[in-house]
């Protein structure tokens, strides 16, 4: 009531805290009290309607009598047609409107009713199914699927299904049938709860979530006060928000419905009913067809039980509410049908792979496939995983609370390298350091995900595989799915095996170890891509901090509001990516424990390659040349690199000299405290698992010195190999000693501060800390010591591997050093020789290209298995294209890319390549935008269309990633999720923008991916990294710079170089010959970007890559195919662009007048902007399909089949 007087408290009044928890638990109580009453009346009317008779009239014969229950059925029909709505509002403001309350019922209604029918009739729907369980060996049949055919009240048509129907039709049913009742309330019941107590979590959780800052910040102040003790005057109005008075009471019902002993228990056995039911119909027990029988279940009728049980185990007393019994039957079901929908996904070629048997020996056509392909989407597939991870935490809460209870028993706080206490005496500590398995009793839920031999032994298995299958998520409606988050799915994952891992008796480590190698492979090399994709997102926003500190003297107190806001979204951000980071590398760490796990990553496969690329990257993004910290994540007040102040130790004054070391000491520090980095213990921890994986394959091969690990980490172009020997000089051998004396500040030198956890908490002056608890104890989790990485690896074996590599660096620079043709120079002046006139046009350009706008090229493997060489090829191997329909649609499509795709222009080009065996297979190239960071570079794009296009969108993957090493943009990913709005793989600022299957098509995709991805010239403020506050400020355009500064230099190596060495298959003509245009502009745009570096840390990488791009564009066999010539006039050549041609004559003019490179500026067109006729008119979200374009598709298609026939008389072929 106070709060509704305008949500402030008057200065004389107070709140009693004891008081308002008593008045709200008797709230709660009464209105659970009603629950119940109205329930056992509801019961009984139920029963009675149900059980009445009433006398039917029948013409010719007696007066019958009929049971009623018909209508008690039809009834609850009705009221779930009618309440649909709510399935789709989950914010409390949009629930009070009137037009809803006028057309749906009131939650507190539904929820009662479904309670009242649970009541009713959910042990005799058990004992039904068990019967059914028992004399067909399975309960499938005791509830016909079939129920769910054409019924939109039970399945409504944009609800996914469990296993996607090969034909629309399918899904419908051509009369109506007759059910038996048990039947009608199983699916009923399970809709019904869909929009009642789902709902009413959904809201809860939405709740929580929102307003957790302030029920925290409550909750603590009132456990602080005395018994009877009192709010201080305005509290409340300076925390409780005017808003929040009306969701508070809609969340009081919630909770009061939610906690309801009774309903908790009847939906929990409900929900493990339909559980059971699932995996019997995924393992086709008791069902002749399961294919179309799981074609036909919604998913949320296997996603929200999973859900309720997940709820169910971190309840504050869930054993209350579920047994031990209970608990283990919902994880044995849950991992039933992870593994069914493993085994089906092998079978069919998806994401998923067989993990029993090595697919490389088995011959084709030999075993049976399973019968079933249970087709689990991303979501689904997080809640069931989250049933076993929802038991596991409430062990650890338990444990958790053990180990705090024993603390504050004990009356004092631990300090150790395990625990440490904050101002609140709230101890923070290392959860994974909690032996959670030593104390399981009948009251520890947790003792269910280990007490059944058969999830031992599948379920490490099946999670592997749910992380893969995480990676490339696709398809997912995030309009609908906003709450699910891959990477903190994976997270979970990630937690989920190492408890699984570390259980003493090892059933579930033996599962793992057990895998194949090549599905061993494919994990670790996720689990890399995962950890360098989160870290290196982190590490951006962990400068973003540095350079936002740096001008107020790393002083957190001292930033402005808004400042201050910005720094609080960054080190939420950077906190959380690197907490991630530790627990995917602690996986890789326990992995590596296993020969034959480690041997993997450092024998020669894909995820070794990808395993050294991640090394070197990280090695130089923690760590500096002269073996320090790197200075961008150095938070020192001094940007005197502490080897200088080694050199200058003896020359420095005692006061200079402290000044220094507590500087140093603070730094060490904060950084530590506030985001649980320690760039010593990282470097050492990456250098110990570099040797285990480099050991692991040497040993397997019989050879000391070499593995495929070390060769891949010898021929990276970035390896510095006397960074690494500073690195092993400076942080890991001297770190060893963790009691380093605090008088030495010339040893806290040597070793950049990072001195041991001891001697950092012992500082004399502490920096100010902006981190909450929460973010204070994300940082103490998962933590690595220098003696605990020395069980991994000791330090005589980094030692050795260190002189091992080095000697490969060595033998890798003579050979290269051996192969170079001539200095740069003279390849310039051969690029650049008079012979070749500066007299190509920009439509020159455009008649020379324009027949590969749209073209059709073969994508079979060059292996002759029948595979194609596209990021598609599983899909493709499920089924081919062999309806009328589908070709049809293809052709057209084809057809409009031809007519709408812009005349090809030097400034930004698309190219697209169909599959000439199958049309549903498709390449496409585009050119970077000039003026851009991926300016005249080819970015390469692999799409899939699904049999039910366009009904839905297509499938894209980016595939120009540096092996997975590189993040072009905020849209497009290191695994090649490709991330914009029209593909539904990101939230739509409205309709326009989302997949309209009337009018959307591929070019309104690529136009998208070409104006809004690659055609932005400021990434670092216009792609929502949280930038666009600083685009004024000197934090943002120092930020820019060295965002940009990455960015063109990946372009260099992966857009050109790696384009040029390695066309993309189907594209090799146009690649040739667009840079065989583009050469002179590509080479002055090269060194303009190289000489803008220069000064950074990336200029000598700059210098590489343009003395590897010269050489290859000064090549003799460049632009020959199969030693043909491409087709034009080799003596005519684009010029340079002129805005690089001005830029070069301040930073270099040397190299424009020795080449006389402003000679052609007369016969360039306008090279600052893209013709008007390729972007001008163009309007990403209205529809195509009245614009003109050059020609039209010809007659070399089979609209039947969708293929195409390389007609030589074909326009297509001209």
């Amino acid at each position: 009531r106070r709060g509704e007087q305008g949500g402030r408290v008057s200065e004389a009044s107070v709140y009693d805290a004891s008081r308002g928890r008593e008045e709200v638990s008797k709230a709660i109580e009464a209105t659970r009290h009603l629950m119940s009453t109205a329930r056992t009346t509801m019961v009984l009317v139920l029963k009675k309607s149900m059980a009445a008779e009433k006398k039917v009239e029948v013409e010719g014969c007696a007066a019958k009598r009929k049971k009623t229950r018909s209508n008690v059925l039809r009834w609850i029909g009705t009221l779930v047609e009618f309440n649909e709505e709510l399935v789709y509002l989950l914010e409390t403001d949009l629930l009070s409107s009137g037009s809803v309350q006028a057309s749906c019922s009131s939650r507190s209604f539904l929820i009662g009713t479904v309670a009242s029918l649970l009541a009713l009739c959910s042990r005799s729907l058990t004992e039904k199914f068990e019967n059914e369980s028992s004399q067909k060996g399975g309960g499938v049949g005791a509830f016909d699927a079939n129920y769910t055919r054409g019924n939109s009240i039970v399945a409504p048509p944009k609800e996914r299904r469990l296993v996607t129907p090969l034909r629309t039709r399918d899904c419908f049913q051509a009369e109506q049938e007759r059910f038996a009742g048990a039947t009608e309330l199983f699916f009923l019941i399970g809709a019904l709860l869909r929009q009642s107590l789902f709902h009413a979590l959904r809201v809860h959780n939405e709740f929580r979530s929102k307003y957790k800052s302030i029920f925290s910040a409550l909750d603590r102040a009132a456990a602080r006060l005395p018994p009877g003790g009192r709010y201080p005057s305005g509290a409340l109005s300076a925390n409780l928000p005017r808003e929040l008075v009306r969701p508070a009471g809609v969340e009081l019902a919630f909770t009061a419905a939610l906690d309801d002993p009774f309903l908790v228990k009847t939906m929990t056995e409900f929900s493990l009913l339909q559980l059971r039911w699932l995996a019997d119909a995924a393992e086709g027990k008791g069902c002749d067809n399961v294919t179309k029988m799981l074609s036909l279940v919604p998913e949320w009728l296997c996603k929200l039980p999973s859900q309720w049980i997940a709820h169910v185990a971190t309840l504050p007393s869930p054993h209350s509410a579920i047994d031990l019994f209970q608990g283990e039957e919902a994880v044995r079901c849950a991992t039933r049908i992870l593994k069914a929908a493993s085994r089906g996904a092998a079978a069919s070629g998806s994401g998923f792979m067989d993990r029993d048997r090595d697919p490389s020996k088995k011959k084709q056509g030999s075993g049976t496939a399973p019968s079933n392909k249970l087709d689990l989407s991303p979501p689904v597939l997080t809640q069931l995983i989250r049933i076993a991870g929802a038991f596991v935490r409430s062990g650890v809460n338990r444990a958790r609370t053990r180990y705090l209870s024993k603390h504050h028993r004990k009356g004092c706080v631990n300090t150790s390298a395990e625990g440490s206490s904050d101002e609140n005496d709230d101890i923070l500590f290392d959860e994974r350091n909690l032996d959670i398995y030593a104390t399981f009793d009948s009251n520890d839920l947790g003792v269910t995900v280990f007490s059944s031999r058969f999830v031992a032994n599948e379920l490490c298995p099946t999670l592997m595989e749910a992380f893969m299958a995480m990676n490339a998520v696709e398809g997912v409606d995030v309009e609908r799915e906003h709450h699910f988050h891959k990477n903190q799915v994976q997270s979970e994952i990630c937690e989920l095996i190492l408890r699984l891992w570390s259980h003493p008796v090892g059933d579930c480590r033996l599962s793992i170890c057990r895998l194949n190698g090549n599905f061993l492979s494919r994990f670790v090399s996720a689990l890399v891509a995962e950890f360098g994709m989160i870290l290196d997102e982190g590490l951006h926003k962990a400068v973003d901090v540095r350079n936002l500190l740096g001008g107020v003297n790393m002083r957190i107190s001292l930033l402005g509001a808004r400042e201050r806001v910005y720094y609080d979204f960054l080190a939420e951000a950077f906190g959380g990516a690197l907490s991630g980071a530790r627990r995917l590398l602690l996986l890789l760490t326990y992995l590596s424990e296993e020969e034959s796990i480690a041997s993997v990553l450092g024998g020669g496969t894909v995820a070794s390659s990808q395993a050294a690329a991640v090394f070197v990257h990280f090695m130089d993004l923690f760590t500096a040349e002269d073996g320090g910290t790197n200075p961008d994540l150095d938070f020192r007040c001094s940007r005197v690199p502490t080897s200088k102040l080694i050199e200058n130790f003896k020359a420095m004054l005692p006061k200079e000299r402290e000044r220094y070391v507590t500087d140093l000491l603070q730094a060490r520090q904060y950084v530590w405290k506030e985001f649980g980095l320690d760039c010593s213990i990282m470097a050492h921890w990456l250098l110990a698992l570099a040797t285990r994986w480099h050991r692991a394959a040497a040993k397997g091969d019989r050879c000391e010195k070499t593995s495929s690990f070390m060769n891949a980490v010898a021929s990276n172009e970035d390896c510095n190999i006397e960074q690494i020997r500073n690195v092993l000089k400076r942080l890991v051998v001297a770190g060893e000693d963790e009691a380093i004396a605090v008088t030495s500040p010339e040893a806290i030198f040597e070793q950049d501060g990072h001195v041991g956890a001891v001697l950092v908490d012992k500082g004399t002056m502490q920096r100010d800390f902006g981190a909450g608890l929460s973010r204070r104890h994300a940082a103490k989790q998962d933590q690595m010591t220098h003696n605990k990485i020395n069980h991994l690896a000791s330090i005589e074996d980094v030692s050795n591997f260190f002189c091992y590599l080095e000697e490969a660096v060595s033998t890798k620079a003579h050979n290269a050093s051996n192969a170079e043709l001539g200095s740069s120079t003279e390849m310039e002046r051969m690029i650049f020789s008079p012979s070749i006139q500066n007299t190509l046009t920009n439509d020159d350009y455009s008649d020379l290209l324009r027949d590969w706008i749209v073209s059709s090229e073969s994508f079979l493997s060059p292996s002759g298995d029948g595979s194609y060489a596209h990021s598609y090829n599983s899909l493709a191997q499920r089924g081919t294209v062999n309806s009328a329909g589908p070709g049809k649609i293809l052709v057209k499509e084809a057809r409009k890319c031809h007519k709408n795709i812009p005349q090809p222009h030097p400034n930004s080009s698309i190219f697209v390549c169909f599959g000439e065996e199958r049309m549903d297979l498709c390449r496409a190239v585009i050119v970077g935008a000039v003026d851009t960071p991926y300016s005249l570079g080819m970015f390469e794009f692999d799409i899939f269309f699904p049999a039910t296009y366009p009904g839905i969108a297509p499938l894209v993957t980016f595939k120009t990633t540096g092996g997975g090493t590189v993040r072009f943009s905020a849209n497009l990913y290191t695994e090649g999720k490709v991330c914009i709005s029209v593909l539904g793989t990101t939230q739509a600022w409205n309709e326009s923008q989302r997949w309209n299957p009337a009018s959307s098509s591929l070019v309104q995709v690529l136009m998208s991916l070409q104006t809004q991805v690659l055609g932005i010239s400021d990434p670092f403020f216009g792609e929502g990294f949280g930038h666009e506050s600083q685009v004024d400020s000197r934090v943002g355009q120092e930020g820019a710079k060295r965002y940009h500064n990455g960015l063109r230099l990946a372009t260099l190596r992966h857009a050109i170089i790696s384009q040029i060495k390695h066309p993309p298959v189907g594209m090799e003509e146009v690649v040739q010959k667009h840079f065989s245009l583009c050469r002179r502009r590509v080479i002055v745009q090269a060194r303009r970007w190289m000489l803008e570096a220069k000064g950074s840390v990336l200029f000598p990488r700059f210098q590489r890559a343009y003395n590897n791009l010269v050489a290859l564009l000064s090549s003799e066999t460049f632009g020959r195919r199969g030693g043909e010539s491409c087709g034009y006039d080799t003596a005519r050549e684009l010029p340079p662009n002129q805005d690089d041609v001005k830029l070069l004559e301040i930073l270099d003019p040397t190299f424009v007048s020795d080449y006389s490179l402003r000679c052609g500026a007369k016969d360039s067109n306008e090279m600052g902007c893209a013709a008007p006729d390729c972007h001008d008119s163009y309007n990403p979200w209205v529809d195509l399909s009245g614009t003109t374009g050059n020609r039209s598709y010809g007659t070399g298609v089979n609209e039947a089949s969708g293929k195409v026939s390389a007609d030589p008389d074909d326009e297509l072929y001209d």
